[in-house]
């Protein structure tokens, strides 16, 4: 019992610190005239464009894309290039068990994206703060990162895997 109300506290603290942390870069971001740029990154996506890929693709390494998706509004947002998932996902709003973190690999050939990884339910924001999502959740984010982003693309499936790290098992 003590153990649950401790976690729950820490998760909430976390939350919180990464949220003022975050708030604070975009009071900086804004005295040096690129607030614009680190808000656009708050909007919902359905579906990947060409746009997308050049302002969030390459994200750490080349040919990495990173988004959310949030099981209780349905909609995709893209993780900026400069910030971790443990530091965007609260400015979302939210219930932090609903909001599922997706990772997608691709390779560029003949001028088309290629989508050969796609790697549900792990990222900072689970390991640092303590996010457990339920395993019907991380399963409607695969589908539905399948049917809406990627039904436009040629996919030749690597490693398609949903990671169960972080389910929460109670």
């Amino acid at each position: 019992m003590f153990t649950d109300v401790f976690n729950s506290w820490l998760r909430q603290e976390c939350l919180l610190l990464n949220l003022e942390i975050y708030m604070t870069k975009l009071i900086v971001s804004n005295k040096s005239n690129s607030f614009q740029k680190s808000k656009s990154h708050t909007q919902s996506i359905d579906c990947l464009t060409e746009e997308i890929f050049k302002q969030f693709g390459d994200r750490k390494i080349t040919g990495r894309l990173d988004l959310v998706y949030n099981t209780d509004t349905k909609e995709f947002y893209p993780v900026p290039k400069d910030i971790e998932h443990k530091d965007f996902t609260p400015t979302l709003g939210g219930i932090p068990e609903s909001i599922i973190p997706v990772q997608l690999r691709y390779q560029v050939a003949d001028g088309r994206r290629i989508i050969t990884q796609l790697l549900v339910g792990a990222s900072s924001y689970e390991a640092e703060c303590g996010i457990r999502h339920a395993l019907a959740q991380l399963k409607e984010a695969y589908d539905q990162t399948i049917s809406k982003l990627l039904s436009d693309f040629e996919v030749r499936p690597e490693r398609f895997q949903i990671f169960r790290k972080f389910v929460n098992t109670r």
